[in-house]
């Protein structure tokens, strides 16, 4: 649930309660607090574990990261500050192993008209993910960096709804990739 909300000590804030069953609050929470100096999360003002909630600056003006002509400069200019500044795995930061979350996936396939082509994508995947990035450095990445969690705060862009994904950096532009694709691109003219 999120709230736009007005404070006599923040001025335009976010209120987000994150229902406790989802269990992404502690994470999220860590995430906004690890990266907090780095001028590449939307600033937390505060936070009540009791009620999952957590308090954020307003990104003003707010827009989506659309990867068009007005925006394609600054969504290049955060992922090269978020590459910049992303933090290495010690095996000490609580976090989503990718690797990991990418072998459940076969778990949980698509309906059956097409399961078998998903699988195949899938197992694919996860072959290249071995054979390409297993052995590669790990970081703690926000996770889920696509064009709706980018908004636009003043002259840059800020990230909201960080999930912690381990993995190498090349995934950090992944989701972002992925959704200009799904939604953007008409792959006929592309």
């Amino acid at each position: 649930l999120i709230l736009k909300a007005t404070s006599s000590k923040y001025s335009e804030v976010i209120v987000k309660l994150i229902p406790p069953f989802i269990g992404r609050f502690e994470g999220e929470e860590s995430l906004y607090k690890l990266y907090e100096n780095a001028g590449i999360m939307c600033p937390l003002y505060d936070s009540d574990p009791s009620l999952c909630a957590l308090l954020l600056k307003r990104a003003c003006p707010g827009n989506h990261a659309e990867f068009d002509a007005e925006n394609e400069n600054g969504v290049l200019e955060f992922f090269g500050r978020l590459n910049d500044c992303l933090i290495k795995y010690d095996g000490q930061i609580v976090g989503h192993d990718y690797a990991e979350i990418l072998k459940d996936k076969l778990q949980y396939t698509a309906p059956v008209s097409y399961k078998r082509v998903v699988e195949e994508y899938v197992r694919a995947a996860n072959f290249v993910y071995d054979k390409t990035f297993a052995s590669k450095d790990r970081y703690i990445l926000l996770g889920d960096a696509h064009k709706y969690n980018l908004l636009k705060d003043g002259r840059h862009f800020v990230a909201i709804d960080p999930i912690g994904y381990i993995a190498s950096n090349a995934f950090e532009a992944a989701r972002y990739i992925g959704t200009v694709l799904t939604y953007d691109i008409d792959v006929a003219d592309a």
